[in-house]
């Protein structure tokens, strides 16, 4: 469940790109992430960052700066803005059009990994991730990783003259060199831009055939379950006792309690069913008594009964 605090309507039109990187940013690397944050929000295409520090919080304010809503993902239940210092930025974000987003309850203490965790977020809900600057290990690389498996583009910003060499960009240039990312530069938006068009028209395009290969699936399973319904016998509704009310969980007035599915009970087989399986038992054992092997030696071992029922099982399957 994720939960929304603001304006989702730039979200429902599947046109958001995640521009990410490290809080440890240069002020170049920061005028690169509100770059292109900016034309991506000139051009309609909703910026989704983390709210940090550094390379994050540029591609916010790129992008608001191009008059167009941008998302922020948190680590954070939608109480608390982390870091504190951009309590501002958080509010800016709402008062322009954007949102913030969650997975975390109200008033849930925060704790590491929910960083890790709300990286495949910024990743899955967007056409592409464009890495400006990270470290080779540094947390960007988690959104990289999700990327990729979840089939989006990465796209990376070839580094700056004169800073490629610092660990900024090593990231970066290991992402290019190893060819997971395609790399552009400022004379080359039009094309990124053709990338991210193409690419959101193929994911939305495997969703519908998805939900098309579900629903057929659904509707077979449906069929199979009415005819089996149709031959079970129907039993008088037993009683159930009224389900104990639990205290609904605080800040959620719209959450409900869901009854659990009573297990049902193993139906014991009726008379007719238990004459049929005693036929079958007599009727094998009568068989087992003649069993031969086929030296023609009767079958006195456990190891030449074993033989015995394979073979009677295989000629059973070829005469189905």
């Amino acid at each position: 469940m994720l939960f929304v605090k603001g304006a989702i309507g730039a979200l429902s039109d599947n046109l958001n790109v995640a521009v990410v990187g490290t809080r440890d940013s240069t002020s170049t690397g920061e005028k690169v992430a509100f770059k292109i944050a900016k034309w991506l929000g000139e051009h309609k295409w909703c910026v989704v960052s983390g709210l940090a520090k550094g390379i994050d919080s540029a591609a916010h304010k790129g992008t608001m700066d191009a008059q167009f809503p941008t998302a922020a993902v948190m680590a954070t239940p939608l109480n608390k803005i982390y870091p504190a210092e951009n309590r501002q930025l958080a509010n800016d974000i709402l008062d322009r059009g954007g949102c913030w987003i969650s997975e975390f309850p109200l008033w849930k203490k925060p704790y590491r990994s929910a960083f890790v965790q709300r990286d495949r977020i910024q990743s899955g809900m967007s056409v592409a991730v464009i890495p400006v600057q990270t470290d080779v290990e540094g947390g960007t690389m988690h959104t990289v990783r999700f990327a990729e498996q979840q089939g989006r583009l990465v796209l990376c910003p070839r580094p700056i003259q004169g800073e490629q060499f610092l660990k900024q960009y090593a990231g970066i240039r290991n992402l290019i060199d190893s060819k997971r990312a395609i790399p552009f530069s400022g004379e080359e938006y039009v094309r990124v831009l053709q990338f991210l068009t193409d690419r959101r028209a193929k994911l939305l395009n495997r969703s519908t055939l998805e939900n098309k290969a579900v629903t057929k699936l659904e509707g077979t399973v449906g069929l199979i379950e009415d005819e089996l319904n149709a031959q079970k016998i129907v039993e008088e509704p037993k009683q159930s006792k009224p389900l104990r009310k639990r205290r609904l969980q605080v800040g959620f007035p719209f959450a409900e309690e869901v009854p659990k599915k009573a297990r049902k009970k193993r139906q014991q087989p009726g008379a007719k069913e238990m004459e049929l399986q005693i036929k079958f038992l007599q009727q094998l054992c009568e068989e087992m008594v003649d069993a031969k092997r086929p030296d023609g030696v009767g079958v006195s071992d456990l190891g030449d009964l074993n033989n015995w029922l394979q073979e009677k099982n295989q000629n059973s399957a070829r005469q189905d």
